[in-house]
């Protein structure tokens, strides 16, 4: 399939799933997954990444904000898995994964209420991943009925991340960007004159005008967002380049915070002020959530 596949399901292919989920003989699915209404964010944040040991045909949604492991099964379930000391929770049926993965995927179940990167994150998570048709195709109306119900209840966060982090900026000309990945992309765009620090200049340089490698950090005065993956090697270049500039405020996106307290301002996701803006923001979707999902549910009943 191509790769806008994802947006349009045959009749033919909506045909087969009901077929798997009436016929008992036929495998089904289930979901496992930790998010962040089962775990700390931060502790989340941290080990989203990790390697998971997994049997079955399976394919996952890791982000900074929920593991989610969707698997076939054949007469019975799959154990739950344990990471840092959490255990997962599972949901069984095509018609619950679906609904769930739908919900994800709108964005009402997100720390920022209708934020916009979710659905490219089910989405990538999925497109070209060919493990197994009935994941694949109820990935895909899973996906529909989220932008379907998304655009039918304007279920769009008017801010996100990217906004609050330019908000604790407050009024500067002189702004670096670490990172040169889709947060960094968006947050470039808005800010006018900003500097991409990147290790991969020749990537960046592809997307971005002004560009900088980590080592060459300005010398007069700036402030700095940090939109990228904490890895160990990465932490180590960009603490260094931190530690002896002249950064008057960090704010760091990365689920996994970079710096041990630096000699400068330095707010990430987790303090109590960046809580509290996210709050304001989801204050404008708030009353919409329950249609969002009554709907999505509405919508997944009467497909299966």
């Amino acid at each position: 399939m191509g790769k806008n596949a994802l947006i349009n399901l045959s009749n033919c292919e909506v045909e087969s799933i009901r077929r798997w989920e009436n016929d008992i003989n036929m495998p089904d699915l289930m979901c496992r997954y930790i998010d962040h209404y089962l775990c700390d964010k931060k502790d989340l944040g941290i080990f989203y990444k990790s390697n998971l040991s997994l049997t079955g045909i399976h394919s996952v949604i890791s982000t900074c904000h929920r593991i989610e492991i969707i698997s076939v099964i054949e007469n019975i379930g799959l154990p739950n898995f344990e990471i840092g000391g959490y255990t997962s929770k599972q949901i069984y049926g095509i018609k619950n994964v679906c609904s769930r993965l739908a919900k994800i995927a709108c964005g009402v179940d997100s720390v920022i209420l209708g934020e916009p990167f979710v659905y490219d994150q089910v989405n990538n998570s999925f497109k070209y991943d060919k493990t197994d048709p009935l994941i694949f195709n109820t990935v895909k109306i899973s996906l529909d009925i989220a932008k379907k119900v998304k655009k039918k209840y304007s279920f769009y966060s008017q801010d996100d991340y990217s906004d609050i982090a330019i908000k604790f900026l407050g009024s500067t000309t002189n702004v670096i960007i670490i990172g040169s990945g889709m947060l960094a992309k968006t947050l470039y765009d808005k800010l006018d004159n900003s500097l991409i620090i990147s290790r991969n200049l020749k990537s960046a340089r592809k997307k971005f005008e002004r560009v900088s490698d980590i080592k060459n950090i300005p010398t007069k005065p700036f402030k700095c967002i940090i939109a990228t993956t904490n890895t160990k090697k990465y932490q180590k270049f960009v603490t260094k380049a931190l530690k002896n500039s002249n950064c008057l405020l960090a704010v760091d996106l990365s689920s996994k915070p970079f710096l041990v307290q630096p000699n400068f301002e330095y707010i990430t996701m987790y303090d109590k002020k960046f809580e509290d803006e996210v709050k304001i923001i989801n204050a404008k979707l708030i009353s919409k959530v329950n249609l969002v999902k009554n709907d999505i549910d509405k919508q997944v009943n009467k497909i299966f």
